[in-house]
């Protein structure tokens, strides 16, 4: 895996970049994380980072002068400069400092790293061939995506070979064991009983470690064979090691589903157990469910936000409780709890949101995660929540009964006769998104109601939620939904007819 650093001195926009990019779907691991430019020298000489996020305007020393520092001990280094100010002439002096990608902290998307991030993996894998990768968590157990080669031609090939696995469809399992059950079970135990079964089953297999996974690609030639096998192995495991095993299993490895892909859904499919009763679970595409739910995430967590301003722990409690309990997956599940780990952190400074949010991700249990956040909601202060919140709260009111109208930054600073710059650093402070994001989020919400309940053109939707140019607006529905208006409402029509 290729190490990364971010440098960044907001603590919500860290949480976010760790968070919310799918760094390992990428090749790459988060090693450290900064809050200024000193600490990111610090830490660069311990984690030897090969690419750095960072911010600009920093003090004491800011992000130019880090970057200067740094390239002189590093050529090969590289960097990605996510900042709020775009102007010409920091633009230019990064550039002189060889960075990859200039971002605008206000706007940027998973999408507009994508590239940046394959071409950066791919020189660095070419740069290093037969690297072993920065986690050494496990020698004699190898690291799956480290040990990877690039994804196309004939040393993929090659490497199955290697492994036994020539000539034949594969598959992408995972195992773990229940994180609630207060065990710590080594990775080769569990990987020497997963092995043993797979052996009795007579299914080729080779076997990796990702994260806390154990993984096996293995021979798909009985699909059923495999599930049934995987079942008794979790069986096993509470007679074996006193806890319980859950596994995942991806779709198919062909077409356009590469390992990384289908590791990506194997684990899903495990994590997702938490919702299940049963003990292995297949991947598979996201529901409409999961959209649904997603887009509801951002006004719940403002219902439970006004709940606790005005003093109704219960109601909100309540709240959070059928929020977590209506989750179609564990992936929503972690998009909600990071929403509203940031949502009240904003209205109780004193909260530590990351230790927080790393606490929920280790419960296996939704009625435990219920539980913990329901103790922290009684032990939020709120005493110092004042009327900057209930401020926000009635731009957050306007947008949503006015999207088809001009709601730029611009425009609303104007109408509630506040500076834009400061209206931008309160919304972010209370909603945890930058207002452009949220009123793009919304009318995209609200497009997908329309789309579902009215025959109205896909043109003439858009403009009913304030975006006039079709073009764009199928660029905005796209990125948030990963389909066209056109294709959505496709699906909804064929959903209906299944």
């Amino acid at each position: 895996m290729i190490p990364v650093m971010i440098v960044e001195d907001e603590f919500l926009v860290r949480v976010g970049l760790r968070s919310i990019v799918e760094w390992e779907t990428h090749g790459f691991r988060v090693v450290a994380d900064a809050a200024s430019a000193e600490k990111g020298l610090e830490l660069y000489e311990t984690h030897r980072p090969h690419l750095i996020l960072t911010d600009i305007r920093m003090a004491p020393m800011n992000g130019l002068e880090m970057m200067r520092r740094i390239r002189e001990r590093d050529r090969d280094v590289h960097f990605i400069v996510i900042s709020a100010y775009s102007e010409f002439q920091y633009a230019q002096e990064a550039i002189r400092h060889g960075v990859d990608l200039y971002l605008d902290k206000a706007s940027f998307s998973d999408a507009d790293l994508a590239e940046t991030l394959e071409r950066i993996r791919s020189e660095y894998h070419k740069s290093k061939p037969g690297t072993p990768g920065a986690d050494t968590s496990d020698a004699r157990l190898p690291e799956l995506l480290a040990s990877l080669p690039e994804e196309s031609g004939p040393d993929m090939e090659r490497w199955f070979a290697g492994l036994g696995l020539s000539g034949s469809g594969r598959v992408v399992a995972v195992c773990r064991p229940n994180r609630s059950g207060g065990r710590d079970v080594n990775l080769h135990t569990l990987s020497a009983i997963l092995s043993g079964g797979l052996d009795n089953a007579g299914i080729r297999h080779a076997l990796f470690h990702y994260k806390g996974f154990v993984v096996a690609l293995l021979d798909a030639a009985n699909p059923d064979g495999i599930r049934s096998c995987l079942d008794k192995i979790c069986e096993r495991g509470v007679t074996y090691i006193g806890t319980q095993l859950r596994c995942g299993i991806s779709p198919p490895v062909e077409g356009a589903l590469t390992v990384r892909v289908a590791l990506n859904r194997a684990c899903q499919a495990c994590n997702n157990a938490i919702f299940a009763c049963n003990r292995v679970e297949d991947g598979s595409s996201p529901p409409l469910a999961a959209e649904a739910y997603e887009d509801a995430v951002t006004p719940t967590c403002r219902d439970i936000s006004l709940a606790l301003q005005g003093g109704g722990k219960e109601e909100a409690a309540g709240k959070i409780g059928a929020l977590i309990r209506s989750a179609p997956d564990y992936r929503s599940l972690e998009k909600a709890l990071l929403a509203l780990v940031l949502m009240m952190e904003g209205l109780d400074p004193a909260t530590n949101a990351m230790e927080l949010l790393v606490e929920l991700m280790q419960i296996d249990d939704t009625a435990e995660i219920h539980d913990r956040l329901c103790r922290w909601v009684d032990g939020l202060e709120l005493d110092g929540v004042d009327a900057k919140h209930h401020y926000i709260n009635a731009v957050l009111q306007h947008i949503d009964s006015h999207l088809g109208e001009d709601l730029s930054l611009k425009a609303l600073s104007a109408k509630f006769h506040i500076s834009p710059n400061y209206l931008g650093k309160l919304f972010f402070q209370r909603t945890g998104t930058y207002l452009s994001g949220y009123v793009n989020g919304c009318r995209i919400n609200e497009a997908c109601e329309l789309i579902r309940r009215s025959p109205s053109s896909i043109g003439e939707i858009g403009r009913m939620v304030g975006i006039d140019n079709p073009h764009y607006f199928s660029k905005l529905f796209k990125d948030k939904m990963g389909m066209s208006p056109q294709q959505y409402r496709s699906r909804l029509v064929a959903a209906k007819h299944q």
